[in-house]
């Protein structure tokens, strides 16, 4: 958050008539129940043009509670400013009545209502501020595309123009020849860089060397674009070195910079979003059956901060190089979640992990098994691409409100 920034703003709203005693008392208590969630408060409006005067248009989002009747104008005038609100109301002094009126006027601007304060109202204005920051932090992300997407992805390509407009994200395009030039340049020792795991028997010291020496290739374009991402056309190491990037997108995205396989940046924007709502690494796996509540999701590359323990061995598809064989926490509540073409789309839903450890030889080396809280047929029926994102959390809610203020169609899983 720039110091230029509010960053989540309680805005008090009230009548011109209103009681200062009890509109006191009510914003005392919502003071209180809100907690840490507001990075600061506005004073109370009662006009329109209170909010017109209040700067409220550098807000990252803004919890509007509306305290009296009567400020139907002002949720209008809050509306005008273009950022992301949720509107709050209580049971007295004709809060709902009001909030219903001026809501109903605002059916287009994605905004949400809350009534009361109980645990479900608490846990929806925290997932509005979760995804209220997450936007916000994901307008700063530039990812580098290194050697452009894989040839096999018709359907996950760029669109970086309408990247830009929906979430902010930039696109910086690096040609794969740069790389081979950073990969040139390392010399010395490298595999203790990347070496944290079991090794099976088909890796070899020289997999271990040339994993790390990919990933300190890629540190050097990380640090010399600013980047905060980095997706490369992976494949084409095997061709170029004998060597995968499996290890080294896993230690990238063990240090907090968002690793996506295969040039897919709309997957790796998925991965990026995930990963600023939940504050957790992400998983981007092929889902490899589907059936019912039942997806299985399997790559070759995890973040160790995911796994329980992992285990190197070979790259499924090549049978050389480095791959990692990741045990997630079996039981665990996890979040699948994809952007359909143009970043018009959000598909996502929650679901728990009934097996994490990797089962058999014929899919990718990490593999989990994610029953769906809803039915994942909804992937073959409606397909929107191959890879999908996995992270630990139920995060559907935030991700549904992330779409509202990005404009865009949210469909749950």
């Amino acid at each position: 958050m720039s110091s230029k920034d509010l960053g989540i703003s309680l805005v008090p709203v009230a009548s011109s008539l209103h009681d200062p005693a009890s509109s006191e008392e009510v914003l005392s208590t919502y003071r209180k129940w809100l907690g840490r969630m507001c990075d600061t408060e506005s004073p109370l409006a009662t006009s329109p043009e209170d909010i017109r005067k209040s700067g409220l248009e550098r807000t990252t989002g803004i919890l509007v509670l509306v305290i009296t009747g009567g400020t139907e104008q002002i949720l209008g005038a809050v509306a005008e400013l273009g950022r992301p609100f949720l509107v709050i109301s209580h049971k007295t002094l004709n809060s709902l009545p009001a909030a219903l009126e001026g809501m109903s006027s605002l059916s287009g601007t994605g905004a949400k209502l809350v009534f009361g304060r109980g645990r479900k109202q608490l846990s929806v204005v925290r997932g509005f501020t979760r995804a209220a920051n997450a936007l916000m932090r994901m307008g700063n992300h530039r990812i580098g595309l290194v050697g452009g997407p894989s040839s096999w992805l018709t359907y996950s390509l760029p669109d970086t123009e309408s990247l830009a407009d929906r979430l902010g994200v930039k696109v910086v395009d690096i040609p794969m020849q740069e790389f081979k030039e950073a990969y040139s340049a390392i010399s010395g020792p490298a595999a203790q860089v990347v070496q944290r795991g079991r090794v099976a028997s088909e890796v070899t010291e020289s997999d271990l060397e040339k994993s790390g020496a990919i990933y300190l290739a890629l540190r050097t374009i990380y640090d010399r674009y600013n980047l905060t991402s980095v997706s490369p056309r992976c494949f084409d190491f095997i061709k170029e070195f004998g060597a995968t990037g499996c290890l080294a997108l896993s230690r990238l995205n063990d240090e907090g910079v968002v690793a996506g396989c295969e040039g897919d940046i709309p997957s790796t924007v998925g991965m990026i979003t995930l990963a600023e709502i939940s504050g957790k690494p992400t998983f981007m796996g092929n889902p490899s059956f589907i059936e019912g509540h039942r997806l299985i999701l399997a790559h070759c590359t995890v973040a160790t901060k995911l796994t329980r323990g992992v285990r190197y061995r070979s790259h499924f598809e090549s049978g050389i190089g480095v791959a990692l064989a990741g045990q997630l926490r079996e039981g665990a509540r996890v979040t699948v979640a994809r952007y359909g073409k143009g970043y018009g789309l959000l598909r996502a839903g929650a679901g728990n992990i009934f097996r994490g450890r990797p089962w058999t030889d014929d899919l990718c080396r990490t593999q989990v098994e994610v029953r769906m809280d809803g039915k994942a047929d909804v992937l073959l029926e409606r397909p929107i691409g191959n890879h999908h994102v996995m992270t630990y959390g139920d995060h559907v809610d935030s991700l549904r409100q992330l779409a509202s203020m990005a404009g865009m169609e949210f469909e749950e899983i």
